[in-house]
């Protein structure tokens, strides 16, 4: 796995913390992997079909994006990586809501979105 192939898995990952494709079923069903899931910072488990109705339900007038620090990929296998980040949402010291949870901090440690093809040699 190289670190394009890293970066392509980053790059989808960070496409879904933005207001504007979360709200787009179609776009959030083309990121997320068919076998996606999720612990929330609630620990809560959301299935695919659950993130996907949630994120089409979110009420936000804004455009941008939730911010990401921290990030870090780790190659588990040939067509799995995890990815690990501190996620915030507001500005600041204001408060901010996530859609599982309600924290204003929480850290997603889940494999969430396609392998590029040159990671799996079929997808």
């Amino acid at each position: 796995m190289t670190e394009k192939d890293l970066q392509v898995v980053i790059n989808r990952e960070l496409a879904l913390l933005s207001f504007q494709v979360r709200r787009s079923a179609q776009q959030v069903d083309e990121l997320l992997d068919p076998l996606f899931r999720e612990i929330g910072a609630s620990g809560q488990l959301w299935t695919r079909a659950d993130t996907i109705s949630a994120l089409a339900s979110e009420r936000s007038d804004s455009e941008g994006a939730i911010e990401a620090t921290e990030m870090a990929a780790e190659p588990f296998a040939v067509d799995l990586v995890q990815l690990i980040y501190v996620s915030r949402i507001g500005k600041g010291d204001e408060p901010g809501e996530a859609h599982c949870g309600g924290n204003q901090q929480a850290c997603g440690a889940y494999c969430s979105t396609k392998a590029p093809r040159s990671m799996t040699g079929s997808r």
